[in-house]
């Protein structure tokens, strides 16, 4: 069992994003690859000489969810999620974009919270402009409770555009997971959502604890290295970090990075 490599899951793992982060983490852990689209994955796994498990997962089912928990509960639990999947603004249907990036996303991550392992780490990856989006107050306390009967019905006709659903929803399931902090600490876990305003291909082959910094909420940790997502990841599942959970990190074109508060 010592000998083993701790298990990550990534979901959304059949996009673009999803390849970055199985080239970036496939040496080292033992990954589970999620998506809705099991063509693509097997497409994938081939592509990587069928070293990883795939599983087909609409995580807008709870049948898809049970089935995802009962899978990772034979495999005796799991260190790190790596949360991608979501449905863009291009979909053009308002209460698709809040199934998934909220609703599916909050249901996702209760699933999966009895079977982390300790100091593992939950990574919400966010959208860039998220942060910058005006939501207005009469929305904030739908955005709260996702789970209510009626969220979708009350929540649809003030949302003017696919793309202010694509948003809000995004962010609301990083403030909500900020609220959580404590939840995922009684599991010796953490929660943190990044916000990237640029992802790029290549990236740099760092240790994870390599990333060294000054203090937890210094804004130039990253600009000297042009640090990029993946090693941001790396920095936050290094357990000399611990320091960082329940956050919300902004990353800007420039590799700087920034934190802001759950809305109010």
């Amino acid at each position: 069992m010592e000998n083993q490599k701790e298990l990550v899951i990534i979901t959304g793992a059949a996009g673009h994003l999803g390849q970055t982060m199985i080239h970036a983490f496939g040496e080292n852990y033992d990954l589970l690859l999620v998506d809705i689209e099991l063509r693509k994955l097997e497409k994938l796994n081939e592509l990587n000489h069928k070293r990883f498990s795939i599983l087909k997962v609409d995580i807008t089912s709870t049948i898809d969810l049970a089935k995802l928990s009962s899978y990772i509960k034979a495999r005796g639990g799991f260190k790190y999620l790596i949360h991608l999947a979501r449905v863009g603004p291009e979909v053009l249907d308002i209460a698709s974009i809040y199934k998934v990036n909220l609703i599916g996303t909050r249901n996702l991550f209760n699933y999966l919270y009895p079977l982390i392992r300790p100091k593992g780490v939950m990574i919400n990856i966010g959208a860039s402009s998220s942060f910058l989006t005006p939501i207005p107050q009469m929305v904030f306390s739908l955005l709260s409770d996702p789970f209510n009967q009626k969220f979708l019905d009350n929540i649809t006709p003030l949302t003017p555009t696919p793309k202010d659903a694509y948003w809000w929803s995004r962010y609301a399931a990083a403030c909500l997971f900020k609220n959580d902090t404590m939840k995922w600490q009684l599991k010796e876990a953490r929660i943190v959502s990044i916000f990237p305003d640029i992802v790029e291909k290549s990236s740099l082959n760092l240790d994870p604890c390599e990333i060294k910094t000054p203090s937890p909420v210094s804004k130039e940790i990253f600009k000297e290295n042009g640090t990029k997502l993946v090693e941001l990841i790396r920095y936050i599942i290094c357990e000399d970090n611990l320091h960082m959970s329940g956050i919300n990190v902004i990353i800007n074109k420039d590799g700087q990075i920034s934190y802001f508060n759950d809305f109010k």
